[in-house]
């Protein structure tokens, strides 16, 4: 699969690759292997057999090969020896990862030459998020050979057996030889980024909300409008752009937009598995058809929330089944008891065993039930990443006052406590998985995901402990990793820089998009304008790149719509104990508005107060409909809340 990365400011430099260009010959035979064998891996894929032995039971040796995680202790002995290492980022769930263990890493003369000649680092792509993100060469898996120092020298993704040997000798004797060379392309390389770095581009003067139309009409344009979705290739859903969609058709109806949002959601479905429920990773067909069959708990939790708001939105009971759907394969499959949620479950079965039968995908996701079990569970990857539960803690409180399904709450509260347990610490950060052999801290997605699913748990419990962790996790992002002077935020602190691309600091366009949203969303919650600030700082950054991102830009004009927008706040005074306080907060809760803000305040607060807003004491307890400094008066029945509030923000917006 192949997937685009934006960085800024330094787009420019960081995919960089000594050899690029024909820097070195290849023999003529290998380009003839080229020309006669070509490695297809957009064809099949994850759920079935290509590029595997076609029948009988599965033998690979990769754990033959020498393998070292990415560390300190790996660069400095390439340096004191002088060896090339071997990168191989390979993933728990990819398919043709699978392939190349089984059939290239498997080989006799690759493990003998990497155990000799080379130092081979394996890094599991969701463990570590940081290298995949700077390293990742058109998809998984991504072989790439770095310098002792750890720059490319060559890359590509799956290698056959024969290519892999020649590739390994060709590049290890093109470096003996040219070593001065190499170097000087490295010293030149580092000196560009240090000049764009001390000269950043100016921001601009003022925000512009023609972004928020070009991504909404990037979206129109781009639409299948045979099958919903984008694009006439192969199929991901995009839940970044639809929940820009839900949100541009609240604000105002459109039919155009409207066609886009239900022609998509409607027929991605054809990606849920029929049994046990879960969305399948993408698909390789323009009709949703022939689909990868791994699935990832990231997109699960965005799916989960598009289609709660979906259903919201139309009323349409489909899209509530669906939410339903994966919530059921999440409780049978990915909750841990302890809290928290799994990273994925794989395509197939078998494909972890050193020796043993594999089950392609697409033979046993047809299956039932029973026949399913009797075969064996695809493996679990049941690591705790602390960005994808963030997101998966906030879709199921967002879920659960809609479905009024008490077990979401109390296993998405129960998950928070945990993240922020093992994973929080108050000087190094989010842990990204506090349970690794090595510990990552203070990658941006880890901080953003958990303080968005803080900032939700607040609104949906009404309890400040919540607001207070959103808001100290953010402190941190401030202080950090926000660049003050060039706008934006680094994607590590710079303090933790490593070796070779991770020596150079990014900013990656989807995080920073993110960060300006839960910044702003903190905004609305606390009238602290110093989180709109930072928001506003990272969109004028953002601005100067989204045309690259077409209707992926989805999040970042979302951030935008919301920056430029006054909320719909809906603030219930009264006592948290009481029946009917609780019965006008969860009709404030179910209330569909994307743009709503909702408040509890304990009526013993001194002094009631929200923002600039002050509210009357009370005998009983009320929900105020407010925007900008305007409120409704007390509404006192939950029943005719709904109507009282759609009244309100519709005559003052």
């Amino acid at each position: 699969m192949l997937k685009r990365k934006i960085t800024l400011p330094l787009a420019t430099f960081l995919i960089f690759c000594i050899l690029d260009g024909g820097g070195w010959p290849q023999s003529d035979k290998m380009q003839t292997e080229k020309k006669e064998k070509p490695v297809q891996i957009t064809k099949g894929g994850a759920g079935t057999l290509e590029g595997l032995a076609p029948v009988g039971k599965r033998t690979k040796k990769d754990h033959e090969i020498k393998w070292v995680e990415w560390s300190d202790a790996a660069f400095e002995r390439a340096k004191k020896e002088d060896r090339l290492l071997l990168l191989d980022i390979t993933a728990v769930w990819c398919h043709w990862c699978h392939v190349m263990d089984e059939t290239s890493y498997s080989d006799p003369e690759v493990i003998r030459l990497l155990n000799a000649r080379m130092i081979p680092v394996r890094v599991e792509a969701d463990q570590r998020p940081d290298v995949q993100n700077r390293y990742l060469s058109g998809g998984w898996p991504t072989t790439a050979v770095l310098v002792p120092t750890g720059e490319v020298l060559w890359s590509g993704t799956y290698v056959p057996p024969q290519q892999l040997r020649q590739v390994l000798a060709q590049v290890e004797d093109y470096y003996r030889k040219n070593k001065a060379a190499v170097q000087a392309r490295i010293d030149s390389f580092k000196t560009q980024v240090s000049e764009a770095m001390a000269k950043p581009a100016p921001l601009p003067d003022e925000l512009k909300l023609e972004a928020i139309e070009d991504a909404v009409n990037s979206a129109i344009e781009n639409l299948d409008t045979v099958n919903g979705g984008f694009g006439d290739g192969q199929k991901f859903p995009a839940p970044g752009t639809m929940a820009l969609l839900l949100l541009e058709n609240h604000f105002k109806k459109n039919s155009k937009i409207e066609n886009v949002l239900y022609l998509t959601l409607k027929n991605q479905q054809q990606l849920l598995d029929p049994v046990w429920g879960g969305f399948y990773r993408y698909a390789t067909k323009p009709d949703w058809s022939h689909p990868h069959y791994e699935k990832m708990l990231s997109a699960n939790a965005e799916l989960v929330e598009n289609y709660i708001n979906a259903y919201q939105a139309t009323g349409e009971e489909g899209y509530k089944k669906t939410a339903l759907e994966v919530i059921r394969w999440l409780e049978n499959f990915m909750q841990d008891p302890k809290g928290g949620f799994y990273g994925s479950q794989d395509a197939d079965v078998g494909s972890h065993e050193p020796e043993g039968e594999f089950i392609a995908g697409e033979e046993y996701f047809n299956f039932d039930d029973d026949a399913r079990h009797k075969l064996g569970i695809p493996h679990v990857d049941k690591n705790i990443y602390s960005d994808w539960n963030g997101q998966m803690i906030r879709a199921y409180l967002i879920a659960y006052p809609v479905l009024g399904e008490k077990k979401l709450l109390d296993f998405a509260l129960l998950s928070l406590g945990r993240i922020k347990k093992t994973a929080w610490h108050a000087v190094f950060g989010m842990a990204h998985n506090p349970a690794a052999k090595t510990v990552v801290h203070g990658l941006i997605a880890d901080q953003v995901e958990v303080a968005r699913a803080a900032q939700a748990a607040y609104q949906v419990t009404g309890k400040k402990e919540y607001l207070d962790f959103a808001r100290e996790i953010m402190a941190w992002v401030l202080k950090t990793l926000q660049d003050a002077k060039g706008g934006g935020f680094y994607s590590v602190p710079l303090a933790n820089l490593s070796h070779g691309n991770l020596s150079i600091p990014d900013k990656p366009f989807d995080e920073n998009s993110t960060t300006a949203l839960a910044l702003i969303e903190l905004y609305r919650l606390t009238g602290d304008t110093s989180y709109k600030k930072a928001a506003e700082h990272t969109l004028k950054l953002l601005s100067k790149f989204y045309t690259n991102r077409g209707h992926m830009a989805g999040t970042f004009a979302a951030a935008l719509r919301f920056f430029s927008s006054y909320p719909n706040q809906i603030v219930i005074v009264g006592n948290p104990k009481d029946k009917a306080a609780q019965a006008l907060y969860a009709a404030a809760l179910r209330y569909y508005d994307p743009n709503k803000v909702v408040i509890f305040l304990d009526k013993g607060t001194k002094p009631l107060k929200v923002g600039e807003i002050e509210f009357p004491e009370m005998d009983k307890p009320a929900l105020f409909a407010c925007r900008q400094s305007f409120c409704s008066s007390p509404i006192s029945d939950p029943t005719t809340a709904p109507d009282k509030l759609k009244k309100f923000f519709a005559q003052t917006n």
